[in-house]
């Protein structure tokens, strides 16, 4: 099994000494949805990462057994 998140932080809302809360803030938002997951990891998921400003900005995805 594999897991990739990826965050690309090149927009308003990382901007400034205050990026890391955003990055926390879209890891936390993304622990809830996996507490939610059911079925195996090989089923796959992709599930897309919203930044405080509603704008997509990576995703979460698993592939493999």
């Amino acid at each position: 099994m594999k897991v990739t998140i990826e965050i690309t932080t090149d927009n308003a809302a990382f901007e400034g000494a205050w990026w890391g809360f955003e990055v926390a803030r879209i890891l936390d938002k993304l622990e809830d949805t996996m507490l939610g997951l059911v079925g195996n990891p090989g089923d796959g998921y992709k599930i897309g990462l919203l930044d405080s400003n509603g704008n997509r900005v990576g995703f979460f995805k698993v592939e493999g057994d």
